[in-house]
């Protein structure tokens, strides 16, 4: 499991693919986006929703909108 730099979390993958599809985006751009990104030890969570939201970008541009705007408001 990769830690990544916030209060030790750990990646769980399941959870990445719940927040994509939250935003809107279907079961297929989630699978997709969680096994092209490339998570590694000490990456922050910052730089994975950045990742997240370029792929969301080219994949599905309403779910990207709606994810940028989810993490703003937190």
């Amino acid at each position: 499991m990769v830690k990544l730099i916030k209060r030790g979390d750990k990646y769980k993958p399941a959870k990445l693919k719940a927040s994509i599809m939250k935003a809107g985006a279907n079961s297929s751009v989630a699978n997709t986006i969680v096994k092209t990104i490339k998570v590694k030890q000490g990456m922050s969570t910052l730089h994975l929703r950045k990742l997240v939201l370029a792929k969301l970008l080219k994949l599905a541009p309403g779910a990207a909108k709606r994810y940028r705007a989810h993490k703003k408001r937190r």
